[in-house]
């Protein structure tokens, strides 16, 4: 996927031949590649207490979508422990 990067002006300048050096250098650098993020997986219980620590912080603020987030989390934890 390296494809040269041709970039015309219409005269040479020094300030053209800076820009077509500064472009093509940033050009290049949104190209490159970016190493991979790390990752950290949870396991179904750890993402399902998550959701209830949630769900607990809005209890006094809106007691039924709290109750909504619990049995969530009930639902993701029960789906995926019995996977396992």
């Amino acid at each position: 996927m390296n494809r040269a990067l041709a970039l015309t002006f219409p005269f040479v300048s020094p300030f053209s031949a800076w820009l077509k050096h500064r472009l093509e250098q940033t050009f290049v650098w949104l190209r490159a590649e970016l190493p991979p993020l790390a990752v950290q997986t949870l396991s179904a219980r750890d993402e399902a207490n998550q959701l209830r620590d949630m769900a607990a912080d809005l209890m006094k603020s809106d007691p039924s979508f709290a109750q909504d987030l619990y049995a969530a989390a009930d639902r993701h934890e029960e789906a995926h422990t019995a996977k396992a």
